[in-house]
């Protein structure tokens, strides 16, 4: 967290809910949101006075099914999941009350990564981003 901080970075994700964590980026005054992927997590998440969670992994935890069923229990929290959202059901996620975004790894794939494909990233972000405008 601290590493991610001073390399200039304005924000970090974890795939999981370590209270260290949260306490080391309250400490740092930096923001940060760890995954949850079950109930139990929620609630401990709510403990440390969180409100934005990452749920993933999303389609492997039951996806818009689980989502859906956490919205009266947990009307308080916002998720973004992540874990098998594509450019095809990203919409179906975003179309749920309690979430405020998605993400995807399929925006910039290893592979561009390591070719340095930017144009072929940024190409299917306006994708996405054009997909939701247009729903």
């Amino acid at each position: 967290m601290r590493r991610a901080k001073d390399a200039g970075a304005a924000f970090a994700f974890s795939p999981g809910f370590d209270p260290k964590l949260v306490e080391c980026a309250n400490e740092l005054g930096f923001a940060y949101m760890p995954a949850v992927a079950t109930p139990s997590e929620m609630m401990q998440a709510q403990s440390f006075k969180l409100k934005e969670l990452k749920f993933f992994p999303a389609q492997a935890m039951g996806g818009l099914a689980m989502l859906r069923s956490m919205v009266s229990p947990f009307s308080e929290l916002d998720f973004c999941p992540t874990g098998g959202i594509k450019l095809d059901n990203m919409s179906d996620y975003l179309a749920l009350k309690n979430v405020f975004c998605v993400g995807g790894s399929w925006i910039a794939t290893s592979d561009d990564m390591l070719s340095r494909n930017w144009q072929g990233i940024i190409d299917k972000a306006k994708l996405a981003r054009l997909r939701v405008e247009n729903e």
